[in-house]
């Protein structure tokens, strides 16, 4: 099986429904479905064309993880939640558009719905679009995005010159390098701020 169209009459994708068909090479998601469930193209590793419909709603956690061939996907306007690492380790991404003005629950900071993208190059967000804490560890894209629409710079959480937003990513990435869970307690961050202040006060 390489390519599939879903029929009309389909309303969702459920759970793990295509997990690991490598080879898989392209989906169309008709507008009849408006949700496409958790790992349901998990692990797809030859997939490189996918059309999501103008009536999806919700993308599922690990939905998309490691479908390394995928080179480009629209997010549509009508998406309101994507779920965490819902792209993550899509290492062929070079282009994501996105606009999903709606999406309310993208992630979260220690679980981005797109991590490791490390091919990302060119996102293009549509007006009124926010994605901050959604991209996490895709050094082509990290540093700043153009928002269209009034041609204003957004900055994902990767480029604040808030550190302690810096050092949260920071430490995301380096727990995970060494497969230890992210931190998700707030708290950490501050005491680890907290610490090298007194290191600070300390050297001086």
């Amino acid at each position: 099986m390489t390519s599939v169209i879903i029929g009309n009459s389909v309303t969702s994708i459920g759970e793990s429904a295509f997990y690991n068909c490598d080879g898989l090479t392209s989906v169309t998601i008709p507008n009849s479905v408006t949700s496409i469930g958790e790992a349901a193209f998990n692990d797809c590793s030859g997939l490189t064309s996918v059309t999501i419909g103008n009536s999806v709603t919700s993308i599922g956690d690990l939905a998309f993880y490691d479908c390394n061939g995928l080179t480009s996907v629209t997010i549509p306007n009508s998406v309101t939640s994507i779920g965490s690492y819902a792209f993550r380790g899509c290492s062929g991404l070079t282009s994501v558009i996105f606009n999903a003005e709606n999406c309310e629950t993208m992630g979260s900071l220690s679980y981005p719905v797109f991590m490791y993208c490390t091919k990302l190059s060119s996102v293009t967000i549509g007006e009124n679009v926010i994605i901050d804490k959604a991209i996490i560890g895709c050094d082509s894209i990290i540093r700043k995005l153009s928002q269209i629409g009034d041609g204003n710079e957004i900055f994902v959480v990767g480029d604040r010159e808030d550190i302690k937003a810096n050092l949260q990513v920071d430490l995301i990435l380096l727990l995970d390098e060494f497969d230890y869970p992210p931190v998700t307690i707030d708290d950490v961050y501050k005491e680890v701020l907290e610490q090298a202040e007194n290191f600070k006060k300390y050297a001086e």
